[in-house]
């Protein structure tokens, strides 16, 4: 701290009488009023607080998906960068903001709010004028996970938020015997489903968190979201031009205005709705494989970025970040008042666990099936998956099958869809039928229906922690 600082470096500041170090708090406001409009969402269950991260970066291995899927003579399925936001456990003692002396919560909604309200419009076939109203109240609200905080320093107290209250959030538990002086942290990686947003499943991410986990959860770019920003730098590196020269990607003539793509979702030609249970036309297969192709490439680069932050390395993806100022969609934050340092051999990354949700749990069991591929998946968690998209395994490859542990959660509604059913039911005697005889579960939550997975976690019948 400069010695010129207005009060610290004041010759009168030790005279301050009964100066005690300010005990740390989750800041609170009128925003956690249950009156205001747009006010927080409810505050995580776990005993630590909560971190995000908002990160793009162009990709490594730029390239197109598939060549036979194009929009108006262009190739819609293209890894040019790769969009997260990352939920960890934090302390919130240890930030030290660059532009305020508060914390700042992460949005629930995505920004440009209005461009992503034009997409859910699009997406569910109505006027923006329709959809807008919907959306009013949640374009302010904001998730209870603070943008950049420290990543927690502290072992966790056994105790939860609901028998302790928020007090438990900035208490520290005892360290395990033979236990390193600092966490190790394992890792989430999740997928979300059609329709799907790097935050729409903000509550069962923000919840893992709280628990001590760090979860990376990607925002896809193979139209299966209402709409995503596909951000360029203006030179070198991760520009427009770089991307064409690298990955041989391509653009309409109408995107060279900008310096970031829109990525609306594709809809199966002449079939929009081949997800529906009463389909008579079928799954578009081509369409829906190839975007599976693309969601397996982003999880890569994704899990890429963590290798960099987990070495300590992070001000490497803070200098290549999309998401800060001046570009599509980002907040003025960005990156700025994150200890990289802290963040070495902090998470576990020979261990992770692939989770995800409908369309993101088939990208999911894909994962898991490609050990070559992906070493590093020791289980995985699949929340209602939709099986008529889910590929089968390779005949070619025998061995392309799932091989360890998996836990299958269907609510209530998708257990009464027969097919599907048998479809969830296949995959747990795939893992369990393995070289490894691998343990796998399948449960139904009562009173749930396909979104329920997607809501606040406290809204589900069962308590929380035995149904995640």
């Amino acid at each position: 701290m400069p010695s010129n600082h207005p009060v610290l470096g004041s010759e009168h500041t030790s005279k301050i009488p009964n100066a005690k170090k300010p005990k740390p708090r989750p800041p609170r406001g009128l925003r956690d009023k249950k009156w205001f409009p747009g006010r927080s969402l409810p505050t995580y269950t776990g005993p630590y607080s909560v971190g995000t991260m908002e990160i793009e970066v162009p990709a490594d291995d730029p390239r197109v998906i598939s060549h036979h899927i194009t929009r108006k003579k262009k190739h819609v399925l293209q890894l040019e960068t790769v969009l997260m936001t990352i939920y960890y456990p934090a302390s919130l003692e240890s930030h030290h903001p660059p532009k305020s002396e508060r914390l700042s919560r992460q949005l629930w909604f995505g920004r440009p709010r209005y461009g992503i309200v034009q997409g859910y419009a699009k997406f569910a076939g109505l006027p923006t004028a329709a959809v807008a109203p919907v959306f009013a109240s949640s374009l302010f609200t904001k998730l209870p996970a603070y943008r950049n905080a420290g990543i927690a320093r502290h072992w966790p107290p056994a105790e939860s938020y609901k028998a302790c209250g928020e007090k438990i959030k900035t208490a520290e538990g005892e360290k395990p015997p033979d236990a390193p002086d600092l966490p190790c942290f394992p890792v989430i990686m999740f997928s979300h489903g059609l329709g799907g947003t790097r935050t729409m499943y903000s509550s069962l991410c923000g919840e893992f968190a709280s628990y001590g986990f760090v979860v990376c959860a990607v925002e896809h770019r193979d139209g299966s979201g209402p709409r995503s920003y596909v951000n360029h730098a203006k030179t070198g590196y991760g520009s427009r031009e770089e991307r064409e020269e690298r990955g041989n990607v391509d653009h309409w003539q109408a995107e060279k205005d900008h310096d970031y793509d829109i990525v609306d979702y594709i809809f199966p030609q002449d079939n929009p709705i081949d997800s529906g249970p009463n389909n008579p036309k079928g799954v578009d297969t081509e369409l829906r494989q190839a975007q599976i192709d693309l969601r397996m490439a982003e999880m890569e680069e994704a899990y890429r970025v963590l290798r960099v932050i987990a070495s300590g390395q992070g001000e490497e993806i803070a200098t290549y970040n999309l998401r800060r100022k001046g570009f599509k969609g980002a907040s003025s934050f960005g990156l700025e008042g994150i200890d990289w340092a802290s963040w070495k051999d902090r998470i576990r990354l020979d261990h992770v666990t692939a989770c995800g949700h409908s369309f993101g749990a088939a990208t999911v069991v894909d994962m898991l099936r490609d050990t070559e591929r992906f070493p590093y998946y020791a289980q995985g968690i699949i929340y209602d998956i939709w099986g008529a998209g889910t590929r089968p395994p390779s005949e070619e490859k025998p061995d392309h099958r799932i091989k360890v542990p998996l836990l299958a959660i269907n609510s209530e509604a998708f257990t009464y869809w027969p097919t599907n059913f048998e479809k969830v039911d296949e995959l747990v005697k795939e893992a369990q039928a393995g070289p490894n005889e691998a343990p796998a579960w399948l449960m139904t939550v009562r009173g749930t229906v396909h979104v329920s997975q997607v809501c606040q976690t406290h809204t589900f019948p069962a308590p929380t922690n035995d149904n995640h």
